[in-house]
């Protein structure tokens, strides 16, 4: 009996121990349900119960089953444990750093690229048509290197927190077999090495070849043909200090190829926006130095032959592309005025999508002689004297709108001529501009500048007059056809000149007169994103100058 009696209470002490050795282990559940086998190394530890073989055969019991009471184990290696759970914590996280690498980085991120299309058509499309960036096939590394580029561009206004979303957005639509915005840059990581083509180059090199035809007169300057050509490089690093440096092919009638080539802009950029991004993170500053397009007027930001969209240059920054030079003289300012010096640009927001932006730089100035601003003299990479020019640029609007005004002025003559201290020539430049456009429908742009100057008479005395010089434009795009797409552009632009003495070498005998021009053609945007303007310009003369009438066609590729 008593042999029986303890018989039976070790086999209730292993029907209890068994289902719960097999819980513990992880091979079923308390309840009989099978889950999945964990090995030894996986949980650092080893159970070990009784076979129980029932004479009887009877069940488990389902009280025995719930019994919370310990069981005794035998306990592994410490060092062993120690090693396998290490194993299984990092087993464990390893689909969340996955996770949360697919969900930082932008080119997998479709929700990204969505928000890039709406900061491209707000960001990018005020300087240049949305057709020509969506016409390239770049990388997501390419499309990340030529959005840093072109927000450092003067005038450009985009925020750092736009460029990854943009550069996704863009290299989505160079996936054209995409079916959603995101798939093309996912389909871009997918590629053999597309991790380190992602990675965007430190060094780029860029380049606008837009040759030109204008004819119909035998009174035009630089008539027939001219390959306008920009190239410039510029090396952003992922700090603060960035640089480029860009040279076109000017139209000044220099002898030979080399003197044509002039250097439009080699300079040193520092991102101030990090100092501000703790506390202000929408504002944007920087400060450059060396030479560079001065940030006068809206047409600044537009004098590369890429961005402007017709075939010659507003009459008050025309220069090389004007009818009876020598009778009509220079005009307001030629564009693109490029300078050396410092300039310092800060961008913040005003009211929802409002923002304004400022620049104020310190450059050489204007040069010129007792006849008054040279412009060809104003190109030379040195100052004529030891007063630096100052100006300012401030601008208010949003995507749709935008005012601007500007201002600049300075010495122009040199300090001393022939051992005698001269009069002090000075000139001030001041100008008012806006612009407006829906999309990329419809664009309208308006601009008044004007220049006062002073001018002596004769060298060696009194008295010297103040000119003025003054003009506007008022420009037209409206979007006629989607496939092919073609707009059609409207132009009307003048120009006055006030003096009390004729332009010098000038046939008119009066230094009061001006000039007025419409223009009107079509643009053509070519299959890869280039541009085909073709224009009729009419030129109402002042009395003794005939009406002159030009044909004009320029073609504008950039990479």
């Amino acid at each position: 009996m008593r042999t029986t009696t303890l018989y039976l209470a070790v086999c209730l002490c292993c029907a209890w121990a068994w289902p719960k050795a097999l819980a513990q282990d992880g091979n079923i559940s308390p309840r009989g349900l099978r889950r999945p086998e964990r090995t030894t190394a996986q949980t650092g530890r080893q159970y070990y119960a009784a076979d129980h073989h029932s004479q009887n055969g009877s069940q488990r019991d389902d009280a025995a089953l719930s019994d919370d009471r310990p069981v005794e184990m035998e306990t592994a290696d410490p060092a062993v444990e120690q090693t396998a759970q290490r194993e299984l914590t990092d087993k464990n996280r390893l689909p969340d750093k996955r996770a949360a690498s697919q969900q930082r980085t932008p080119d997998n991120n479709s929700a990204l690229a969505a928000s890039g299309r709406e900061a491209f058509n707000r960001d990018c499309t005020v300087c240049h048509d949305a057709e020509r960036p969506l016409s390239k096939r770049k990388t997501l590394g390419g499309w990340r290197s030529t959005v840093r580029r072109m927000a450092a561009k003067p005038g450009a206004n985009i925020p750092s927190g736009d460029w990854e979303a943009i550069a996704a957005y863009l290299t989505a639509q160079s996936n054209p077999a995409a079916e959603t915005v995101g798939e093309g840059a996912a389909a871009e990581s997918r590629k053999p090495g597309a991790e380190k083509g992602s990675e965007a180059p430190s060094l780029s090199v860029y380049g606008t070849f837009s040759p030109l035809f204008r004819g119909g007169n035998d009174n035009l300057q630089n008539p027939g043909f001219f390959p306008e050509t920009w190239l410039g490089a510029s090396w952003q690093p992922e700090g603060v200090l960035s640089a480029r440096a860009t040279v076109c092919i000017s139209c000044h009638n220099e002898q030979g190829l080399i003197s044509r080539v002039e250097v439009v802009e080699a300079a040193l950029r520092l991102d101030l926006s990090k100092w501000f991004a703790s506390h202000h993170p929408q504002v944007r500053a920087t400060a450059e130095a060396g030479r560079f397009i001065v940030p006068f007027g809206a047409f600044s930001a537009q004098s590369n032959p890429s961005a402007y969209r017709t075939v010659t240059k507003p009459l008050i920054f025309n220069m090389g592309q004007r009818v009876f030079n020598a009778n009509l003289g220079d005009s307001v300012l030629p564009m693109p005025y490029a300078d050396e010096g410092a300039n310092f640009n800060l961008s913040l927001p005003v009211e929802q999508d409002v923002n304004a932006t400022m620049d104020v730089y310190l450059v050489n100035g204007l040069q010129g002689t007792a006849n008054g601003i040279d412009f060809l003299m104003s190109r030379d990479y040195l100052d004529n004297n030891s007063n630096p020019a100052v100006g300012g640029r401030a601008t208010l609007g949003n995507q749709y709108i935008r005012a601007g005004g500007s201002v600049t002025g300075g010495r122009f003559n040199s300090n001393a001529a022939f051992g005698l201290t001269p009069q002090v020539l000075n000139y001030q430049i001041f100008g008012f501009d806006i612009q407006a456009r829906y999309e990329d429908l419809i664009r309208v742009q308006a601009e008044y500048a004007r220049r006062d100057s002073d001018r002596q008479l004769f060298l060696l005395g009194l008295p010297v007059i103040t000119e003025h010089i003054s003009g506007y434009y008022v420009e037209g795009e409206l979007r006629v056809y989607c496939q092919p797409r073609i707009s059609v552009l409207v132009r009307y632009d003048g120009q006055d000149h006030h003096s009390l003495a004729p332009v010098p070498g000038s046939s008119l005998g009066t230094g009061n007169f001006g000039v007025r021009r419409f223009t009107y053609g079509l643009n053509f945007t070519l299959p890869g994103g280039s541009l085909l303007m073709i224009n009729h310009e009419h030129w109402w003369l002042p009395s003794g100058l005939d009406g002159v009438d030009v044909i004009g066609a320029r073609w504008a590729a950039t990479f």
